[in-house]
């Protein structure tokens, strides 16, 4: 951005009486969390027509278990080590000053890790796991929860524990519901709505399905 950009934006920030910020993936990638896009990005590694779709999901879980761990690993790793970065505390510091809104298609819950409280995430979150038939959230996980999930996926992947091991402690940390009705809070490829509860649903005053990270200073220090 050039000074001239620079100067206008901070003149409009000044004068404003209320912000929306619009976030993707890019703003969690100094954060460590691989962007999906990009010529190096997720999609090239998992094409999305066999891991961005349930049914793709479903039917590579059956031919593919391990390549079906390796992808989720990937995903859920990152954000379970992931803390907020300079953008995201920057926009959680905004806050302070202005009234803000945060539209994120992220699922990272560094946001909110970074102090912010109006968050409506448009694909959903990792933390969460919803009720699809029911349409509301029935567990989020801790950051050791999820990163005890990336521990077990790890030792699979790399063949030192086997498939039922994996099961037996994806059994204690996620809310099985033998109906098939309990999933990830996240919108995939070919989904028609919104995850559950996010339609109107901001993050409330002092709640955040994403715990802070231990060494991730408050907002604003």
């Amino acid at each position: 951005m050039n000074s001239d950009n620079l100067i206008t934006a901070v003149l409009a920030l000044r004068k404003a009486r209320r912000v929306v910020v619009y976030t993707g993936a890019g703003v969690s990638a100094e954060s460590g969390i691989p962007t999906f896009r990009d010529a190096d990005g997720f999609w090239q590694r998992f094409p999305p027509e066999h891991f961005a779709q349930w049914s793709g999901l479903f039917s590579m879980v059956l031919s593919e278990p391990r390549r079906v761990a390796e992808f989720v690993l990937n995903v859920v790793e990152p954000i379970a080590m992931a803390k907020p970065n300079a953008g995201h505390l920057a926009i959680g510091t905004l806050e302070q000053y202005v009234p803000t809104t945060v539209v994120t298609q992220n699922i990272d819950g560094l946001h909110q890790a970074a102090g912010s409280k109006e968050v409506h995430e448009i694909h959903g979150s990792l933390w969460e796991v919803a009720d699809v038939s029911a349409g509301r959230v029935v567990h989020r996980f801790t950051r050791d929860q999820l990163a005890a999930i990336a521990a077990a996926l790890r030792a699979y992947t790399e063949e030192r524990e086997s498939a039922l091991k994996l099961l037996s402690v994806l059994r204690r940390l996620y809310p099985y519901d033998w109906l098939g009705r309990h999933r990830p809070n996240l919108v995939l490829f070919g989904d028609s709505g919104f995850p559950a509860a996010a339609l109107g649903r901001t993050v409330r005053q002092g709640q955040s399905p994403a715990p802070p990270h231990p060494d991730c200073p408050a907002p604003g220090r």
